[in-house]
């Protein structure tokens, strides 16, 4: 019997070991999910989620530099531009940066953060004078006939854009210069807003870019459709419906 008993203990002192690591791993196992836990919690409770209204940006372009350069900020998980309202919206780790910190760093590429929704702006286009003849036509995308606002006598220049679009104001800038020195223009404004509005399937349905322009000479006849930055087209187009007929 006693043979027995001692094999018996020897199996018994075997299996200690055994059982002493099984329990250890397992602790630690539990140890390692709750520390797992825990870091998550700490991480959804540090994040939170901004908008910052921008200004001094003339196009989507510059938006999407905006958010380049957010991103490339430490802490920064995400950053969306939105064309319409001007704004960006954030999610950033507050234990590693901070909206202050945000808005300087858009400052530092030249242009104005605010914090909250609401407050973005494009730069505004030209200041047109009340001797030029300049009127907008459709400020929200809706439809419009532009045949009715042909001014006979005039060159009649129907111009598609959007706020958001930058080449849309270089544009702009070429036909306010011809407006301060040619009395016999007649610019009409559609700001088209996107392109799923009614003005746009309406007249641009062939159309991929703004700006967009059509043109009518002094007799009302369709002259010229200039698709995209294309400014020495404009200029040649204006130049020529601009000279004086030869009897």
């Amino acid at each position: 019997m006693r043979p027995q008993s001692r094999t018996h203990n020897r199996e018994g002192e075997a299996f200690m070991p055994i059982a002493r690591i099984t329990i250890l791993y397992a602790a630690l196992l539990m140890t390692f999910a709750g520390c797992s836990q825990q870091t998550q919690v700490r991480t959804t409770k540090s994040t939170k989620t901004t908008t910052l209204s921008l200004r001094g940006l003339t196009c989507e372009g510059c938006g999407a530099r905006v958010v380049r350069v957010l991103k490339m900020q430490k802490g920064v998980r995400t950053a969306t531009f939105d064309k319409h309202k001007v704004e960006v919206t954030l999610s950033y780790e507050q234990q590693t940066t901070s909206e202050a910190a945000m808005i300087k760093k858009v400052k530092g590429i030249g242009f104005e953060a605010f914090s909250g929704p609401g407050k973005g702006a494009y730069k505004p286009p030209p200041t047109y004078s009340k001797e030029m003849d300049v009127k907008w036509l459709s400020k929200k995308g809706e439809r419009v006939d532009i045949s009715k606002h042909i001014v006979k006598g005039k060159v009649t220049v129907f111009d598609f854009y959007a706020v958001w679009c930058g080449p849309c104001k270089d544009v702009d800038h070429v036909l306010f210069q011809q407006l301060k020195t040619h009395k016999d223009i007649a610019l009409r404004k559609i700001n088209v807003v996107d392109w799923d509005r009614p003005v746009v399937k309406q007249y641009m349905s062939n159309v991929s870019k703004l700006p967009f322009l059509i043109i009518y000479d002094k007799q009302g006849n369709k002259a010229k459709t200039i698709v995209g930055r294309e400014l020495e087209e404009v200029k040649k187009t204006l130049s020529t419906l601009l000279k004086p007929s030869q009897k």
